[in-house]
């Protein structure tokens, strides 16, 4: 999307008609997810002229934004050559077929009570939010499965309020993944086909977000009472921010 400069000034100057293009296009790009439902109005809407057994959006479509307009351009060629130095014209190479679902680092991970990150997710991940596991304190992600966008600046929080560690609770984690699978029995990615979504599987189970990016961003701003916390030396919440507490007449002096 690209404005102009006089566009971009009255974005700088009025805050209320940016926020509300904000709120605008935030909410064109969330009314989306019920294109993703199977039954919906949206989702007919979306099927209407379509001859194919593929479930509309149960896959990522191809060709993305701006790829018919980069075969235009000079500098692109359309072709591979291989070993015996013979050009074949292509627009497509296909490098890659997804992502390798349940991720867990090169590197062996052990949380508490010595239990491994390999066992404990595998076949599946053991992850709430996308974010964190439970057994596994401090132990943080970005994107991680069933995430839908981004996170918030999670090691500087702690740092802030004096937390030793945090993890999600595994009761907690259990009921979040029991509602996504249930969100999904209506969603296109659990039908027929087969995707990296599901693991590479026809019948597998997507490891998407129950909604879109609105919805997950405050899923993660509104569940603090879904971690558990642990605090140096045994304190509780309160003196644990220390030293950032002070007496009614003492005056805040501090850098944040």
């Amino acid at each position: 999307m690209k404005f102009t400069e006089a566009k971009k000034q009255m974005f700088r100057e009025d805050h209320e008609y940016h926020l509300a293009f904000r709120r605008l296009l935030e909410g064109t790009i969330n009314q989306r997810v019920n294109g993703f439902i199977m039954g919906t109005e949206a989702q007919k809407a979306l099927l209407n002229g379509c001859r194919t057994d593929m479930l509309n959006r149960c896959r990522r479509m191809t060709p993305g934004d701006g790829y018919l307009e980069a075969l235009t351009k000079p500098n692109v060629q359309m072709g591979i050559v291989s070993l015996d130095d013979t050009e074949n014209k292509v627009d497509i190479i296909a490098c890659a077929t997804g992502f390798k679902l349940p991720f867990q680092p090169h590197f062996d991970v052990y949380g508490r009570d010595g239990i491994s990150m390999k066992d404990d997710w595998s076949p599946d991940p053991n992850c709430y939010l996308g974010i964190a596991g439970p057994g596994f304190p401090n132990y943080w992600v970005i994107m991680g499965r069933r995430s839908s966008w981004g996170n918030i600046s999670v090691l500087p929080a702690m740092e802030t309020s004096c937390i030793k560690s945090l993890e999600p609770r595994q009761d907690v984690t259990d009921k979040l993944m029991e509602h996504i699978n249930k969100f999904h029995k209506g969603s296109v990615w659990s039908q027929g086909r087969r995707s990296w979504y599901k693991r590479g599987q026809i019948d597998g189970r997507p490891w998407l977000w129950c909604g879109g990016v609105a919805s997950y961003l405050a899923a993660i701003k509104k569940s603090p009472a879904n971690y558990s916390e642990e605090y140096p030396d045994g304190l509780v919440p309160m003196p644990a921010f220390a030293p950032y507490i002070r007496e009614p007449d003492t005056e805040w002096d501090f850098d944040y």
